[in-house]
Parts: structure tokens; sequence; C-alpha cells
């Protein structure tokens, strides 16, 4: 997979495979200017009391505490959705294109064309470390996203690629009453060492 910096108003290019580091940790990652800001009273971390609702028992909480934030539930979605669409040959589809900002999805291809070829046994893993909660519509989400290493060789259970875990920053937009993913963007501002990312299979 080969990941973009995203922006508010729109995406540029950036491989991060190329800024992370084999043990999983984030090394020279790049940081867009100005990133939405903040506040200590609206985020939550692995080391603060989340303020979202936390999930309801299922599969779901094992994999982290934020998975009752809509943002993450949308992230989850989309991860979904982008691996189902690669297993079916594309790096676009119209059901992953109503997840994403038409600027997001103009970079499907770099994005995910890459993979096209390969093997999804389940959604692109990723762990939720921080939940920023910029306003009513908007969502700011660190994660420790799986790169490579999950998807697998064409009739084959082996993974393509040595597993690289990255940093990465996302944003959730609340438009028309639907939530999308609106940016990705690789970031040095935290680490994902030592970061447990669990790999549900469909």
């Amino acid at each position: 997979m080969r990941w973009t910096l995203a922006g508010v108003a729109g995406w540029a290019i950036l491989a991060l495979v190329a800024g992370c580091t084999s043990s999983g940790g984030s090394t020279g990652g790049s940081t867009p200017p100005g990133p939405l800001p903040i506040s200590s009273n609206s985020t939550t971390d692995d080391a603060t009391t989340s303020s979202t609702p936390p999930p309801s028992p299922s599969t779901s909480a094992a994999l982290s505490h934020y998975e009752g934030d809509p943002g993450v539930a949308a992230l989850r979605k989309w991860a979904q959705t982008a691996a189902r669409t690669v297993n079916s040959g594309h790096y676009i589809s119209a059901q992953l294109r109503q997840l994403m900002t038409p600027s997001v999805a103009k970079e499907m291809k770099r994005t995910m064309g890459t993979d096209v070829g390969l093997h999804y046994p389940g959604p692109i893993p990723f762990t939720p470390v921080r939940v920023g909660v910029t306003s009513t519509t908007s969502r700011q989400i660190d994660a420790c996203f799986v790169s490579t290493g999950f998807a697998q060789k064409p009739r084959s259970d082996k993974p393509a690629k040595p597993l690289k875990i990255i940093a990465v920053r996302t944003e959730e937009t609340m438009t028309s009453g639907k939530w999308l993913l609106s940016g990705l963007f690789s970031t040095d501002s935290f680490s994902c060492s030592g970061v447990p990312v669990p790999k549900p299979t469909f």
C-alpha cells in the first residue's frame, strides 16, 4: 500500500514506507504544515480517559477502546471496503468512493493501486491511539497502520512484503450527514513502537 499526504484542501503524494523502520517505528516522517489544532479537553489518548462512548461488548471491542467513536467507525468501514476493493482487482469502487471526499478518492490509484493483484485476508489493520474531537463534524485520529506485511501473494497465505507498521494521522469530516475520510498522512508526532495492531480476517 502506498499512503498519501493529506491536507484539508487537497492531497499530495508521499510514500510513507520510505520513512519507516522494520521494527514498526516511524523515522523521518513528514507532518504537513498547519494540522488542525486539538485542544487538550477535546482529545483522548491511551494515557487519558476517553471522551467518546465506550464500545458495546463485541469483537470490535478487542480492537481498541475507541471503537464507539463515529470517526473510528468510519475509518474501519473504509479499511474494510478498501481491502475488498483490492481483492476484486480494482483500486477504486463505487462503494469505496462513497466513504471518502472527492479529493481523497482521486488519490486511490496511487494509494491502493500497487496492491491490486494481492489479496487482503481482512480489513487493512490499524489501531487508533488518539482521537481528537476537533468539532461536532470533524475528527483527527492518530493510528498505527499496517503499511505492508498483511496483503498476501496471489494463491498464497504468505504476506507479499515484510511487516511494517507506521504512524498515520487521519481526518474524518461529517458531510451531508455522513462521516467521510478527508485526510491521511504520515506523522512523526507519535511512535507506534510497541503498539499492538490486531489483524482480524473477513
